[in-house]
């Protein structure tokens, strides 16, 4: 008998997430292609945040409570460098960086996410952890040669 799999509310937003970055990565570099500057590129993507945030904000608005203080500032700062990040990508892939090689290698971001969390935070890191970091690495080695 087949048994039901029941898979986890976030692990259906991790694999949403997963396949949408994937889409969003060969979609810029498409975009890159025919848009010679990084500036209308960054345009049109921030349009699109902009369309979605102004969706959000009128769907819950009653919900929306302004934070201030620490928080408020560490999430502007996360925004400010999701943004210089997300030009920087553009700008590798504009003066020729090819797909296959910018996004794994830009996909390693969690990697200085657990390095920071593991000296900022003290969150530990298991040996699994620390193997899948290696072979993380190790796979941007292999997909960036020739």
């Amino acid at each position: 008998m087949w048994q039901r799999m029941v898979i986890e509310k976030w692990a259906l937003y991790a694999l949403a997430s997963l396949i949408l970055w994937g889409l969003w990565g060969f979609l810029l570099k498409q975009a890159s292609q025919g848009i010679s500057d990084w500036k209308p590129l960054y345009f049109y993507s921030g349009l699109a945040n902009l369309a979605v945030v102004t969706i959000l904000g009128v769907l819950y608005a009653k919900n929306l409570s302004l934070v201030e203080g620490k928080y408020a500032l560490l999430a502007f700062l996360a925004g400010v460098s999701g943004t210089i990040g997300f030009i920087a990508l553009v700008k590798s892939l504009e003066t020729g960086g090819k797909a296959s090689i910018v996004i794994p290698l830009t996909s390693l971001y969690p990697a200085i996410t657990v390095a920071l969390a593991w000296a900022f935070l003290g969150e530990k890191l298991s040996p699994i952890k620390l193997v899948g970091i290696l072979l993380a690495l190790i796979a941007i080695i292999l997909l960036s040669r020739p």
